[in-house]
């Protein structure tokens, strides 16, 4: 087996993973800033924000209203800091 070395040969783009590709929610979740929200009709894509969030360490609080779930990103630094931690 013969190696040659080629030069200027651009880069490919990092994917999410290997095989694996974000979902649109997952895309969304992180585009939200501190004080956003998002309505989520579906338990599918209620799971998919907050697993996102969750997985990159992001403040967010949830609540169930008529129709699905609302997901609002939060500020992490204005929170009360828990007496045991």
């Amino acid at each position: 087996m013969t190696l040659t070395i080629e030069k200027n040969v651009p880069m490919p783009e990092r994917g999410f993973g290997p095989g694996r590709k974000m979902s649109e929610e997952g895309r969304i979740a992180l585009k939200m800033k501190p004080g956003d929200s998002v309505f989520c009709p579906t338990d599918q894509a209620y799971y998919r924000v907050v697993a996102t969030l969750r997985r990159r360490k992001l403040a967010y609080r949830q609540r169930k209203v008529e129709g699905g779930y609302r997901v609002w990103r939060i500020d992490a630094r204005t929170l009360p800091k828990a007496a045991n931690a």
